[in-house]
């Protein structure tokens, strides 16, 4: 049988004279006295849900506890917004449809987008319309989005349900006495689980002392799902429903299945509308051929071969008739061009000449994957000029969507082509399994690079460093792969392109690995030698994303061969370099730049692009895959990335260590939450709490500034090493309420006109306090947020919580400033960027003596007064 129970959080009168009359109510514990009955027996039930209603921080929490639950959609927002004015007249809306009067086809849809993001955590297959009220554009619209089930009563008989076309949907018809308050349904309960009939409850009207008729529901239901003992089976006495069947029997539009009365039922009418064939269960990808040696190539296998893995039905279509791929293993069909005509699901473009295919395609959602700045290739590589032009008109196809590789090719897409990209960026990743350390030379240090057909892969500058590093007494085993080319007199070792794994093992016995290039998308071979174990050495060509100089590169400007030598004279000098840059590197590439990752990123802008577009987006499993135990993930295969990271700045902080990580390991988003201590050039013993935390959670990342540093400097290192969408600072001695991180990532989510935002904290006076347990002196309520107002000074407050896109478009923090540096960054970013106060306290902060800008008051004024002028054009206020 089936328990249903109606109307979480409700939004009606009852609910609103609940809060008149107790200022305190919560209508949380007000339903968990019921609910806690199912619970605590383990009883199976559904609960309706409107989405519209609910508060996303505490009532979702409230819904992921609850273990016996199954959530349906309850309307979206049960007329309560529409007619709360005038209640008593609801009624006169029912012949139109209810809550569902008026709207359109489409309009539907996006409330649907908008409830299945909202309940994103719940598998959603019933549906139960407030008042039994339905249309035929909302009966479409649940066909089109999978929906299952219709629990619905006798009124919707009423309303003229009958004459609607319900497609595959059921209806689960629920009638009096079955449907009211628990004291009425107990008589007929026994009648009800014979019949495997359903039950609908209804929460909101009952009192507290009626929690024991819930509790009796709840053991006759359990005690009868217990399997008996073998005996004759006594014919059930069939319960008498006051039904309206025949009426939906009889209706030749659209025979409906009864739940309750399955010997009745008619096959299902076909929907009259076309609906869209399942988006996101099919991708593919148009290229060239993938029968040819090159990054471009590799990106487009190794994603679609993890997309497969993942359980969507992938393809790569070639213009060229070369169907092979000889050189990488494929776990997906290439088709020829002739056969796109037929493809509907997802469709990507990785490369200028095929972005008007994927434009012009029948494809339900179509997105180009922007790999490089190709313009600049006839400048480069001796290309045609129409190369440019046709390059440069791939990128003003209204018919596309865009993601990038890299921050540098995202800005240019944005800056000069105006187009809006989708978030987060997709790199290439490395394969850790297939890259990795191997046994290192005990001779002189093994120096790697690869040789390339054009002048601007930089192949010379590494040839004339070299041989300045060598005037310095630096001397080195040379390996080159690729073309030939003129080694001025040096000894090396020249080997052709080599099948992937004899390069990969060639590149793991390099001590160093040495990229040059002029100009680049976002390179892969710098992150295939950090897999490898090597010490990088890299230019700054335009994409530097994974580029962190002193930590896990050396990075350098591009055509300049002299900075080349210096760095391989330092590292020749400084084996202990070496070996730190090669973990930091290899670490890089296993914490955010696998084959996985990838992958994760593409989901998530496709996910965007697709909602953009009205169309869901998501995985197609095997049913027997899905039902699996999900594997756990392997080495250099993590699981998702996070969705926020927490950067840490600490500098002589060791007593507050413990405090912090437990308070943010306590979060109740930790598992999608990412902390990233940077050690700021402390003198204390940070580390080995770190280290010893890390043993415990998998989800702490330990970075030290190769020299002391500002806490903006601290910051700058951790965004350049995080992985999550949303950034926040987590200072040693602060504390937060344990949903604040869900609290302030939820707004940020569902408002992407959002930059930023900050809520209010509670301010202490002594150390080692927790946001549930202090001795508050003050509060910091801040100010909502008006753009003028903060040219004047900074109430963002010491929390907050923004979008790491931020630093792609505006940069990093100032590292010279020592107290004003966030204030500074947020004058960069508005205007433009909207932020927005939360008003309630999610911290609390520790009002110390020993603050840098307490401590030095002179110094913060200073600041205060460079970051007036340099924002600022009024005097008056400089000089305030």
């Amino acid at each position: 049988m089936l328990i249903r129970v109606d109307d979480f959080p409700h939004g009606d009168l009852a609910l609103h004279n609940q809060l008149r009359s107790q200022p305190g109510y919560d209508h949380r514990d007000h339903i968990w006295q019921f609910l806690q009955a199912f619970e605590s027996r383990g009883v199976p039930y559904v609960l309706g849900v409107s989405p519209e209603l609910i508060n996303n921080h505490s009532d979702l929490f409230f819904l992921r506890g609850l273990q016996h639950c199954e959530v349906a959609l309850h309307g979206f927002n049960h007329g309560w917004h529409r007619f709360a004015a005038r209640w008593p007249r609801i009624t006169e809306t029912w012949p139109l449809g209810g809550e569902f009067a008026f709207a359109t086809h489409a309009e539907l849809r996006a409330s649907m987008q908008r409830a299945l993001h909202t309940l994103s955590d719940f598998k959603l297959r019933k549906f139960i319309a407030p008042f039994n009220v339905y249309t035929q554009p909302l009966l479409d619209v649940l066909n089109e989005f999978g929906f299952e089930q219709l629990l619905g009563g006798e009124a919707g008989l009423q309303h003229g349900m009958h004459k609607l076309q319900h497609g595959g949907l059921q209806l689960d018809l629920c009638l009096p006495p079955l449907y009211n308050d628990a004291r009425k349904i107990l008589p007929h309960l026994a009648q009800a689980i014979a019949a495997d009939s359903t039950i609908t409850l209804h929460w909101i009207y009952e009192q507290p002392a009626q929690a024991a008729d819930w509790d009796a529901i709840a053991r006759q239901v359990a005690a009868a799902r217990q399997p008996a003992a073998p005996q004759p089976a006594a014919a059930a006495a069939p319960l008498q429903l006051r039904s309206a069947q025949p009426a939906f029997q009889t209706a030749p539009a659209a025979a409906v299945m009864l739940r309750s009365a399955p010997a009745a039922a008619q096959p299902a009418a076909a929907v009259t509308h076309t609906a869209l064939p399942p988006a996101g269960t099919a991708i593919a990808m148009v290229t060239e051929t993938l029968n040819f040696t090159s990054g471009g190539v590799r990106c487009i296998a190794e994603t679609l071969n993890e997309l497969t893995r993942r359980g969507y039905n992938t393809a790569c279509y070639v213009t060229q008739p070369d169907l092979r791929c000889d050189w990488l293993q494929l776990e997906f069909p290439v088709r020829p061009l002739a056969q796109l005509p037929d493809f509907r699901g997802v469709l990507i473009s990785p490369y200028s000449p095929t972005a008007e295919l994927v434009a012009n395609s029948n494809a339900s959602g179509k997105f180009y994957w922007v790999h490089s700045y190709e313009p600049r290739f006839p400048a480069l590589t001796g290309r045609p000029d129409s190369w440019r032009t046709m390059s440069e008109q791939s990128y003003r196809l209204p018919q596309l969507q865009y993601f990038a590789t890299s921050s540098y090719v995202q800005q240019i897409l944005e800056l000069i082509y105006g187009r809006e990209v989708l978030a987060p960026l997709v790199p290439g990743g490395v394969d850790p399994q297939l890259f990795a350390p191997g046994a290192k030379s005990a001779g002189l240090p093994r120096v790697m690079f690869l040789s390339r057909e054009h002048a601007f892969r930089g192949s010379a500058d590494i040839v004339r460093a070299l041989q300045l590093a060598r005037t310095q007494g630096a001397n080195f085993e040379v390996l080159v792969m690729g073309q030939p080319l003129d080694m001025g007199g040096l000894e090396h070792r020249l080997l052709p392109p080599l099948p992937q794994p004899e390069y990969a093992a060639l590149l793991g016995s390099a001590d160093i690995f040495v990229h040059a290039s002029h100009f680049e998308g976002l390179p892969l071979p710098p992150l295939e030698a950090m897999a490898a174990g090597c010490a990088v050495i890299a230019t700054h060509p335009g994409a530097s994303d994974y580029l962190l100089d002193g930590h896990n590169a050396l990075v350098v400007p591009p055509q300049r061969p002299d900075k080349i030598a210096a760095a391989l004279v330092q590292l020749h000098r400084n084996s202990a370099q070496r070996a730190a840059l090669a973990a930091n590197g290899r670490a890089t590439v296993t914490r955010s730049y696998t084959w996985a990752h990838t992958a994760d990123r593409m989901e998530q802008a496709l996910a965007e692009g697709m909602a953009r577009l009205g169309l869901a987006f998501g995985r197609a499993l095997p049913e027997a895959a899905a039902a699996a135990p999900a594997a756990a993930p392997t080495a250099g295969q993590p699981a998702r990335p996070p969705l926020v990271s927490a950067l840490v700045s600490v500098y002589n902080a060791e007593r507050f260590m413990r405090g912090l990580l437990d308070d943010l390991e306590a979060q109740t988003i930790a598992d999608r939450l990412e902390i990233i201590v940077i050690d700021a050039g402390s003198q204390q013993n940070e580390r080995a709490i770190v280290e010893e935390y890390q043993q415990l959670y998998d989800n702490i990342v330990y970075l030290r500034a190769p020299a002391q540093c500002s806490v903006y400097g601290a910051w700058n290192l951790g965004i350049a090493a995080a992985r999550g969408q949303y950034l926040t600072n987590a200072n040693a001695d602060d504390r937060h309420r344990a949903d604040a991180f869900e609290r302030m990532a939820g707004v940020l989510a569902q408002r992407a006109d959002i930059a930023l935002v900050y809520a209010d904290v509670l301010i202490t006076d002594r150390e080692h306090e927790t946001f549930e347990n202090n001795t508050a002196v003050n509060a910091a309520i801040w100010e909502d947020f008006d753009a003028a107002r903060l040219r004047k000074d900074c109430f963002v407050g010491p929390q907050p919580m923004w979008r790491r896109q931020l630093h792609t478009r505006y940069g990093n923090f100032d590292d010279q400033l020592q107290v004003a540096g966030d204030w500074e960054f947020w004058l960069r970013c508005t205007p433009p960027e909207e932020f927005l106060h939360l008003n309630e306290v999610l911290g609390l902060y520790l009002r110390s003596p020993q603050s840098r800008e307490n401590r030095d008051r002179p110094l913060a004024r200073h600041e205060a007064q460079l970051v007036r002028a340099r924002h600022l054009a009024e005097p008056a206020l400089v000089a305030a």
